[in-house]
């Protein structure tokens, strides 16, 4: 990792031992993300979890194509 991206990740608070490319972690993450929804927890919780914000987690599911609301909304429906 270069100064340059070391630099950029202590001004934005991203921990320096994510590898390059940690974005792409969230494809990976997402069937448990989605997971922790059905069981309840909101993004506050899950982004504890992960050690980021839940503005993160939102912003990984919408990326994703996955809304916390529809996701919620289709569980119910199914629950009925």
């Amino acid at each position: 990792m270069n100064h340059q991206i070391k630099s950029y990740r202590r001004k934005h608070g991203i921990p320096l031992d994510l590898e390059i490319g940690y974005r792409n972690v969230w494809a990976a993450r997402m069937p448990n993300v989605l997971q922790m929804i059905e069981h309840g927890l909101n993004l506050r919780h899950i982004g504890e979890h992960y050690g980021v914000s839940s503005v993160s987690v939102s912003l990984a599911l919408k990326a994703r194509g996955y809304s916390i609301r529809r996701i919620r909304y289709d569980l119910q429906l199914n629950a009925h």
